[in-house]
């Protein structure tokens, strides 16, 4: 340790970045002066700066526990793996369980390390890597439910939760909603009632890209789908036309297709049975105008014949990773709810498919998957 310490102090915070975080946890205690270095600010965010270029596959598992077990509330399981280095699933292996409230939650998208759960009206902000949680304050709801919950983040670096709420009396698509925001920070922020002046009724979860929450939304005025845009920063809504062959019928997804905002059908019986599958990306024609164009992801008849059927059938396209491969992910662990979670990876160039299954075996009935996820000190530092 001190011929460590003896090191300029750049070179120690390089090295240090390059650490994972568990380890650097432990040269807080090991040192004083180490401690110094890694509890600035300039640190934390360079160590992020780096995680971004290690990108984790996440898996979200909840775990049912038995009915005379203790405590009463059951697990989440947090598993990640390094999402493109060698052997794939296997590199880099973590795993952290956080308590769920006893009637399940519903878990966001990762955003720079950070998830937001949501049991009923509780909400938190946990960081899987660290298992540190801070539970926002409980919204007052009355006669009201919270039927959705979105994560954000802007480029101010300001995480912020918005809350959809509606009268318990009305159904989901019915009455007038109400808008709410909370912005994260280390003191306990209250929520505040915004302004939306597009009726709507959200149909997807969130995706947030470049300070904007994007989901799919069905029109109480328009009678179609339509994609919500949330501008984080602003906290002012927009509303962008989707083509008419998204409708109401199908189970339309937000995934990242080569960074760009992509719309998939989950339940499309063509990939299951084919392996084509038909996507809508979001490109950007100038600074002011976007355009939806139909993509389709062909994968070799030969090659999705050899996966099995049944294993087909729980495939779910997850968006595509750094390397450009199409990532498909399982999202059932089958009849005896236990195994690993299966991972297809599609290169369209080569026409490559691999099949990978995580080392671990998990207990529980699903599993959610999600794309570059990161190590970071969100939570940590307030």
């Amino acid at each position: 340790m001190e011929k460590f310490e003896a090191l300029p102090q750049e070179l120690q915070s390089a090295i240090l970045s390059r650490l994972p975080l568990k380890s650097v946890g432990k040269c807080i205690c090991a040192s004083k002066k180490l401690a110094s270095i890694i509890c600035t600010k300039q640190f934390r965010d360079s160590y992020l700066l780096q995680s971004m270029t290690r990108p984790r596959m996440l898996f979200m598992v909840p775990l049912t526990l038995p009915l005379d077990s203790s405590p009463t509330e059951d697990d989440l399981l947090f598993y990640s793996v390094y999402q493109e280095e060698k052997p794939l699933l296997s590199s880099g292996q973590q795993e952290s369980y956080i308590c769920q409230g006893p009637l399940g939650c519903m878990v966001s998208q990762p955003i720079r390390g950070l998830v937001c759960i949501r049991d009923t009206t509780k909400i938190r902000i946990c960081n899987p890597t660290t298992k540190m949680c801070r539970t926002l304050l409980e919204m007052k709801t009355c006669e009201k439910e919270v039927i959705a919950h979105y994560f954000g983040h802007d480029e101010k670096d300001a995480f912020k939760v918005l809350c959809v709420m509606k009268m318990k009396s009305v159904g989901q698509s019915q009455g007038a909603k109400e808008y709410h925001v909370l912005t994260v920070g280390s003191t306990e922020e209250p929520w505040r009632k915004i302004t939306c002046e597009h009726d709507h009724t959200a149909v997807t979860q969130g995706l947030c890209k470049g300070g904007v929450l994007y989901y799919v939304a069905w029109s109480n005025s328009e009678k179609s789908l339509v994609m919500m845009c949330f501008n984080v920063s602003s906290e002012e809504f927009t509303v962008t036309e989707l083509p008419e062959e998204v409708n109401n019928d199908r189970c339309w997804t937000l995934v990242n297709y080569k960074g760009e905002i992509a719309l998939v059908d989950d339940y499309d019986s063509d990939l299951h049975t084919n392996g084509v599958l038909q996507i809508w990306v979001r490109k950007q024609i100038d600074q002011r105008k976007w355009e939806w164009k139909k993509t389709r992801i062909v994968i070799p008849r030969d090659r999705w014949e050899e996966i099995d059927v049944d294993e087909r059938k729980m495939i779910r396209f997850k968006g595509t990773i750094g390397t450009g491969e199409h990532v498909f992910a399982r999202e059932f662990l089958g009849n005896r709810n236990e195994g690993p979670v299966v991972v297809l990876c599609y290169d369209n160039v080569t026409e490559e498919l691999r099949r990978f299954k995580t080392e671990k075996v998990f207990e529980g009935f699903y599993v959610q998957t999600f794309l570059d996820h990161v190590d970071s000190f969100g939570l940590c530092e307030d």
